[in-house]
């Protein structure tokens, strides 16, 4: 069994020479043999390894037999050994999880802290075969796509998991009478990943398929490597879409999206939240439904999406950002030769009498002007003054397709109680000149 996990770590580049690894050992068969093997490779590969041992306190004596357990063994096997210790009933009320959940958020935080401190480069997990179709068949049962029926990676980040490549007999059969212990609620059906263990996987055996985890196996390597191609295509496509990528939003042409696979368009959406999302959030399929429907609709329309997410389409956009981002109100005074910096729209505005090298914005005539000029967000009922009459900002606005979220970045330049330019977009009639005047200059800060 060691060659074929040596074969497998090698076709998977799980280990390099030298490695530092920190491996998590429970005391069940799975990680006491995952230990035993690595001890097997340590010098093969000049390892560095770690144990480390997590206390849920869900147990009580069982736990602290565990922990027991697990430093004798490393104590034997001449291994160092970290032990970690969390109240998981507790921490999960407080964090609105379930156990399950909690134990396993902070398990990955204890290992990744013990890679922290030790310098290892990789963190082994004793995953095998039977982990992976529990996995499969869990995730078939809440439903999911190709990424989910891909089953357990056998590489993330610092995560390797060299016993993918077995079962939980073969695991047995190379422990033989080596000691391990059984954690009590392995056995509780109340739990859905061990109803699955217990139940639905010994069933699946005995009446549809003998080699039921085998085959489930093989399906997530032909499942994942069908998705990483399709992942690609994804990418692909998001780049031919994608009009605007910023922290607090993205911005996706409806109709160049529309012209995409349907396939690739849900993929696409998804990329496209997935930067915008909090940590624990999950993006759904009703979501990107909805963004899909929204895509097809009218300009707009708005819909919510997970907590502080939001999809709105204007001006044949789809724009998907985070709540709460809309136009900022502010109004700032200019005066003669002082900069004044627009921090919400990231401009700079400066008035002066002087010419500079740079070009100016405009020049504003003298007599049509009363200082102190104001610069603000616009107000319901502000007009610009055009050739033959006035026209309503708002209108302007959409003319030139400003999202209602970016109109805060093209200010209204107010002399008196009358608005004189939209800077950026247009410029009032009557209020600026081409001989001498004031000079308005505006840079772009950010």
């Amino acid at each position: 069994m060691v060659d074929k996990i040596r074969k497998f770590i090698i076709e998977n580049g799980l280990l390099e020479y030298r490695d530092g690894v920190v491996i998590g050992i429970s005391g069940g068969a799975d990680s006491v043999c995952l230990l035993r093997v690595l001890i097997e490779l340590q010098s093969e590969y000049g390892l560095k390894l770690y144990g480390v041992h997590i206390n849920h306190n869900i147990r009580g004596e069982e736990a602290l037999r565990d922990e027991a357990f697990v430093a004798s063994l490393c104590k034997d096997l001449g291994v160092e050994l970290l032990c970690y210790s969390y109240d998981i009933p507790a921490l999960a009320k407080t964090e609105g999880l379930t156990e399950e959940e909690c134990g396993r958020v902070y398990r990955y935080r204890a290992f990744e802290e013990a890679a922290e401190k030790k310098e290892a480069e990789r963190i082994a997990l004793a995953h095998n075969k039977n982990d992976n179709a529990e996995t499969m068949l869990q995730r078939l049962l809440r439903g999911t796509g190709l990424k989910g029926l891909g089953g357990i990676l056998p590489k993330r980040n610092k995560i390797i998991r060299p016993l993918l490549c077995v079962t939980r007999g073969e695991i047995e059969e190379y422990l033989g009478d080596i000691e391990y212990i059984t954690d009590s609620t392995n056995l509780k059906t109340e739990y859905t990943r061990n109803r699955i263990r217990l139940k639905l996987l010994p069933e699946l055996e005995k009446s549809f398929n003998p080699n039921i985890v085998e085959a489930l196996y093989r399906s997530s390597l032909i499942l994942r490597a069908e998705n990483e191609f399709i992942e690609e295509e994804s990418r692909k496509a998001y780049k031919r879409v994608i009009l605007e990528e910023r922290k607090d939003r993205i911005a996706i042409d409806c109709g160049r999206l529309k012209g995409e696979n349907n396939v690739l368009i849900g993929r696409v959406l998804r990329l496209a939240c997935l930067p915008l999302t909090k940590k624990g959030q999950d993006i759904e399929y009703k979501h990107i439904e909805d963004l899909k429907r929204l895509c097809r609709g009218e300009n707009g329309k708005k819909i919510s999406l997970i907590e502080g997410l939001e999809g709105r389409k204007e001006f044949g956009r789809l724009i998907i950002g985070r709540c709460g981002r809309e136009a900022r109100e502010y109004d700032y005074e200019l005066e003669l030769e002082k900069e004044v910096f627009i921090a919400e729209a990231g401009l700079k505005v400066l008035l002066t009498r002087e010419k500079r090298e740079e070009k100016e914005y405009g020049i504003l005539k003298k007599e049509k002007f009363k200082l102190p000029l104001r610069l603000r967000t616009r107000l319901p009922g502000d007009k610009l003054p055009i050739k033959g009459g006035r026209q309503d900002i708002k209108k302007i606005y959409s003319e030139k397709k400003i999202p209602s979220e970016e109109r805060h970045k093209y200010p209204i330049l107010i002399s008196g109680e009358n608005a004189a330019a939209v800077l950026g977009l247009k410029k009032g009639y009557g209020f600026f000149t081409e001989n001498k005047g004031i000079y308005l200059y505006i840079s772009l800060v950010f």
